[in-house]
């Protein structure tokens, strides 16, 4: 067991310490730095502005999920407002942060909480809201297409331009080559090959 020095121990015992937090949003046209502290704190030459801050409806899970935290900021003066309302604030990054000052108005360092997306905001007369996902959430959007072996475009339709003479075409690849169309091919004429075949990443065993 490590022991510390009489010496040492007296000035931890005598160092008062601080903690607050930080948020940090990333919009397109700025970024804000703001704190529950009392006070501005510098840290890597970035000032973090005092601001009324609270956290609600913190959700975590042991899963494989999207966590999320509500944050809400004073709006008194209606700055909050006008930069929501200057853009499109969604998908924007958000990262809260906690931090430790010193007595002596030092930061410490800030440990980095949650870093995500705004999904949602509200503003109120005297206070906006801020709904912050966690970034696992882009990952549960439905795909436009799914993968398959025959073409999905309609024939004869916008993305299949075929304008000869062929009165059908039963969406293989095969087809489509007989019609001379297959640069337009919109399926994965490959799939079938790749479903029962064994994929190895790096080197293949022997």
């Amino acid at each position: 067991m490590k022991t510390i020095s009489t010496a040492i121990n007296a000035q931890l015992e005598a160092e008062q310490f601080s903690y607050f937090y930080t948020v940090e949003l990333r919009l397109s046209a700025i970024t804000l730095y703001y704190t529950d502290a009392d006070r501005p704190v510098h840290y890597n030459d970035i000032r973090y502005t005092p601001a009324p801050l609270a956290f609600a409806d913190i959700a975590y899970a042991a899963a494989l999920s999207v966590d999320q935290v509500t944050v809400e900021f004073g709006n008194a003066n209606l700055t909050m407002s006008a930069y929501l309302l200057g853009e499109d604030a969604r998908n924007r990054t958000i990262i809260i942060s906690h931090a430790v000052l010193n007595s002596a108005g030092t930061c410490l360092g800030l440990t980095n909480l949650f870093q995500g997306i705004i999904g949602e905001w509200e503003i109120t007369e005297d206070r906006a809201t801020i709904r912050a996902l966690n970034e696992l959430v882009l990952w549960r959007k439905r795909p436009l297409r799914t993968a398959s072996a025959t073409c999905p475009w309609v024939f004869k339709g916008t993305e299949c331009t075929y304008a000869g003479a062929g009165g059908w075409c039963d969406q293989s690849y095969s087809r489509c080559a007989e019609l001379g169309n297959q640069a337009n091919f919109g399926g994965f004429r490959f799939l079938p090959a790749l479903m029962e075949k064994q994929l190895w990443w790096g080197r293949v065993p022997r």
